[in-house]
């Protein structure tokens, strides 16, 4: 298996809710209140990459005025909330992975664009997805994501690399500094708005990005 396709092979198959945020469901208000802090909700066409369970999309549906679409890379996902949301007329949900998502999602562009514990498990980086963002991003829309900061959250031991593959479950991970965040985001022609942080659970915090177009 290619390290692309390996990168992706536990999202695309994992069927366990909790498996996919350490062992346990987590609420999506932390979510929202990040949003929040950074951009109106209210009205906002969304686009969120990796929604998974839909932790964000419960947060947002106790009001359906916002428009929401979801990308998600796994088909049980896609099925399950399409089962659960569908019936909603502002939420649409659409399989497929991150680096297609502006040939999936062409001619259309969103105010904001979430992706919560998804982008560290980007294989070999997160330029391309970045890529596709802006090219779905208004121009005054904002792309907001975590990560692990390095030398922060993960890895343990400074003598471990930035990104790996881990021996148990074969998932990549990799953590990035400001200056690398800065970097990356420069190259496909965005800009760093804020650096930020959010709380997913105790002892879970990452860093938060919200980016813009330049």
């Amino acid at each position: 298996m290619i390290p692309r396709e390996q990168a992706t092979e536990r999202w695309r198959t994992h069927t366990s809710a909790a498996g996919l945020t350490w062992g346990v469901m987590l609420d999506g208000a932390p979510i929202v209140a990040a949003l929040a802090r950074h951009v109106p909700l209210n009205d906002a066409t969304i686009l969120e990459i990796g929604p998974g369970y839909g932790r964000l999309l419960r947060a947002l549906t106790s009001d359906t005025i916002h428009t929401y679409v979801g990308l998600e890379i796994s088909p049980h996902w896609t099925r399950e909330l399409a089962a659960q949301f569908g019936h909603l007329p502002n939420v649409e949900l659409v399989q497929g992975a991150a680096e297609d998502a502006d040939t999936l999602l062409a001619g259309r562009q969103f105010d904001v664009i979430v992706s919560l514990l998804t982008w560290k498990h980007l294989y070999p980086d997160f330029s391309a997805v970045a890529r596709c963002c802006r090219n779905l991003l208004m121009g005054d829309g904002r792309l907001i994501f975590d990560l692990p900061e390095t030398g922060v959250a993960w890895p343990a031991r400074p003598d471990e690399p930035s990104g790996k593959f881990e021996q148990e479950t074969g998932t990549f991970t990799r953590t990035y500094s400001r200056a690398e965040v800065d970097m990356l985001l420069c190259s496909v022609g965005l800009t760093v708005a804020a650096f930020d942080e959010i709380e997913h659970a105790a002892d879970k915090n990452r860093l938060l990005v919200v980016a813009s177009r330049k």
